[in-house]
């Protein structure tokens, strides 16, 4: 389209229309004034009808009948015919970007998209030039959403999900870390978040300063509606990156999930785009499998366990044998709740409100 600098409006009153508008105005009768101009009261009624042009001679005659000056009523014929042009085309353009909202829509949740970005203009064109002017948009296509595995229970909104992970990369792209990632490095941060989390120390704000100091991105990018999304590990422009919900207030659950991703980074994520996402009801696969085994040394050694396990207690009650377990954690410096929380999850029992993990701070 032809860009001037000027309004465009929304329509364009024809110059035959504002005639009929003035005709009115006066109280003249148009049979009348097609005489007076001496025109045919047809030809008259389609100028005014916009069916007709107005010439330099009707022009002219206008001006002798009404006083209003040639050159307004032929600037007004003009800005008709280049007005009437540029709405068209603002119009098909408008067309042809309502049709691609539906196109982006079948893929993602743009409501939230434009919520996100703060999209906020009225015009389905202005909306898609800077929805496309975003870098990662055209990564949100590829997203491939058979990396992650979920049983029939667990409902998922895939274009929700595809919002979600445009929102994680985008965040990435906007983040920035003065430390490159090393081989080894998802060990040595697993090591230091799993200590911290074992003397109850643990926060937010240290994870993120454990993984950016190893050279991998931490994000937290709250989930949507239907993507029961916990975390998420992956690699792009050769960054690794941790993103992670709080969909549970629970900084136990946080500590586990933020190691289990760096399982994945340390073992299975290896090239740009590899990625995983831990989710609720996922049938574990084998990555995932080692990836949580990876997190459950980390906190507690299988040789720590075993030998907290094998410590006994004087009666077979759930109760009892967690309190033995929670002593027996104290002795190998392993956090009490961390203790409680793979009983719980070894044993399928979980009604114990005593040992609750710390919320997430």
């Amino acid at each position: 389209m032809e860009a001037r600098n000027e309004f465009v409006p929304f329509s364009i009153s024809h110059p035959g229309e504002i005639l009929g508008e003035e005709l009115k105005e006066r109280g003249i009768k148009q049979k009348d004034f097609a005489r007076q101009i001496g025109m045919q009261s047809t030809h008259l009624s389609s100028l005014i009808r916009g069916k007709m042009d107005v010439s330099e001679k009707i022009a002219a005659r206008l001006e002798l009948a009404l006083g209003i000056p040639f050159a307004d009523w032929m600037n007004l014929q003009a800005n008709y015919h280049y007005y009437s042009r540029v709405i068209k085309e603002r119009d098909e353009e408008e067309y042809l970007a309502l049709q691609k909202e539906k196109d982006y829509a079948d893929w993602l949740n743009l409501k939230c998209v434009y919520d996100y970005l703060g999209i906020r203009h009225q015009d389905a064109r202005s909306r898609i030039r800077q929805l496309e002017q975003n870098e990662c948009l055209t990564g949100a296509f590829e997203y491939d959403l058979g990396y992650y595995r979920k049983s029939n229970k667990c409902q998922v909104d895939e274009r929700n999900m595809r919002t979600w992970l445009f929102m994680v990369n985008n965040e990435a792209c906007k983040t920035s870390l003065e430390n490159e990632y090393v081989v080894g490095n998802a060990a040595l941060a697993a090591r230091e978040i799993a200590t911290c989390a074992n003397e109850q120390i643990l926060t937010v704000a240290k994870i993120k300063d454990i993984l950016n100091r190893h050279g991998i991105v931490y994000l937290h990018v709250p989930k949507l509606t239907k993507t029961p999304v916990d975390a998420y590990s992956m690699r792009r422009n050769g960054r690794y990156v941790i993103a992670a919900t709080y969909r549970y207030n629970d900084m136990d659950k946080l500590a586990f999930d933020i190691i289990h991703e760096l399982g994945h980074v340390a073992l299975h994520i290896k090239n740009d785009n590899d990625a995983f996402i831990r989710m609720d009801e996922a049938i574990l696969d084998a990555k995932e499998k080692e990836a949580d085994k990876f997190a459950s040394e980390m906190l507690i050694p299988s040789s720590v366990w075993k030998s907290m396990m094998a410590t006994g207690a004087n009666s077979l009650n759930p109760y009892c044998i967690v309190e033995q377990l929670v002593a027996s954690a104290k002795i190998h410096h392993i956090s009490p709740t961390m203790a409680v929380a793979r009983y719980k999850k070894e044993s399928n029992l979980y009604n114990f409100p005593k040992y609750r993990s710390a919320k997430i701070s």
